[in-house]
């Protein structure tokens, strides 16, 4: 959002809150990955994977000037994006 920020400068102030809520997806996986949520059956997968997908489409929604149905579809391409890749 930074690089945003200083390309674009449609924004009065800097958008702290929808960085933080960016940061806050890669945030959520990584404290899951340190803590070893992700290998216990405990389905903090399930939270995990909607945190994700949600977060981005509201910063694209807010941030950027997305519709919401276009930011809900292109978080969710990503998303599925991402999973096909795991498998």
């Amino acid at each position: 959002m930074p690089f945003w920020y200083r390309a674009r400068r449609e924004w009065p102030r800097y958008p702290v809150w929808w960085d933080v809520l960016h940061l806050s997806i890669f945030a959520f996986d990584m404290a899951g990955s340190f803590f070893g949520l992700y290998r216990d059956d405990t389905g903090f997968d399930h939270p995990a994977r909607f945190h994700g997908p949600g977060a981005l489409a509201v910063v694209l929604a807010a941030a950027f000037g997305f519709g919401p149905l276009a930011a809900a579809g292109f978080s969710t391409l990503l998303h599925t994006t991402l999973e096909v890749q795991v498998f």
